[in-house]
């Protein structure tokens, strides 16, 4: 700054041996501030491919230790194996003892018992389930003719004819329970 300073606020009739200096000056300290702006560059280049490079280098590490450690893993997976395959055997030789040795305890009258029972308990929940489908159309269809009744019915009808239908409504539910009940099916 100083040699521009200096250059510039030259006057007209300076010498020319001190124009050559000044320029000379001006010139020195061109080329010095050029190649000080060069080696910054060229520092700051330095340092993002060293960063670069050490990133690289970190994740290369980390890559690796996950790698020892699945091949670790694996290693004494494959280590543990026949002994894996060994309790497996064992243990189905166990279970097909146990089952053996349950026959020979329980009689077999009592599996017949446990089945027949199970039978009858699935036989039951497809009756209800009949039942309650039966009583459900049951009662549509009362609703129904109900509709239909009083739709058919004069105004001044009294309230003792529809009572009427709701009593023979309920006799026909205790009819068809009845029936179900004794075994009967539709």
């Amino acid at each position: 700054m100083q040699s521009r300073e200096k250059f510039v606020s030259l006057k007209k009739g300076t010498r020319g041996d001190i124009i050559a200096d000044l320029e000379e000056d001006l010139q020195n300290s061109k080329s010095s501030f050029e190649k000080s702006r060069f080696n910054l560059v060229n520092s700051l280049v330095k340092i993002e491919a060293k960063k670069k490079y050490e990133f690289l280098e970190s994740l290369s590490a980390i890559m690796d230790a996950h790698l020892r450690y699945f091949k670790l893993g694996y290693d004494l997976l494959s280590q543990l194996e026949p002994f894996i395959h060994q309790f497996e055997e064992k243990y189905i030789e166990d279970l097909i003892y146990m089952v053996n040795s349950l026959e020979k305890i329980i009689p077999s009258s009592l599996f017949k018992v446990l089945t027949y029972a199970q039978q009858s308990k699935e036989l039951a929940n497809i009756e209800q389930d009949k039942l309650a489908k039966r009583i459900q159309e049951f009662r549509t269809q009362t609703e129904l003719e109900s509709l239909k009744a009083s739709n058919n019915m004069e105004a001044s009808k009294h309230a003792s004819s529809i009572h009427a239908v709701g009593m023979s409504s309920y006799k026909n539910i205790e009819a068809i329970m009845q029936s179900t009940t004794k075994g009967e099916s539709s």
